[in-house]
């Protein structure tokens, strides 16, 4: 559960800023730019430091189901035994994770309008 877990965090910081694009693309008017910004950087910001928190918890749980794979095979030697010790971003800096990943779904958010403006909208017909 808590491994699922750690990867939907880990998902949704990649995935907040595509969505939030998305919304950009379908209401350019009510999802300004600086919106989009500020709301990357603080889901991202949440995520992350749930992330962290989970992490532990994830680490004992693979554990414990190794462990428990192995115990029916007889065989533990392919567990191997870990501290989970990891290095996370500080709090201040913990946004930066998701900003990032806004940057690199601008391409393909440009290249949306791009096609938007090129081949342009039933609706802008005579």
């Amino acid at each position: 559960m808590y491994v699922a877990l750690q990867f939907l965090c880990w998902g949704l910081v990649i995935g907040t800023p595509a969505i939030l694009l998305a919304a950009r693309f379908f209401w350019p008017l009510r999802m300004s730019w600086w919106l989009v910004l500020v709301a990357t950087a603080i889901l991202g910001t949440l995520l992350d430091a749930s992330s962290d928190y989970l992490g532990p918890r994830a680490d004992y749980e693979r554990q414990d189901a190794c462990f428990t794979a192995s115990q029916q095979q007889l065989s533990a030697s392919e567990c191997v035994l870990s501290f989970y010790d990891v290095w996370v971003l500080p709090i201040s800096v913990k946004w930066i994770p998701g900003v990032l990943c806004l940057v690199a779904w601008l391409p393909f958010y440009g290249f949306a309008v791009w096609l938007r403006t090129r081949l342009g909208s039933p609706d802008d017909s005579p």
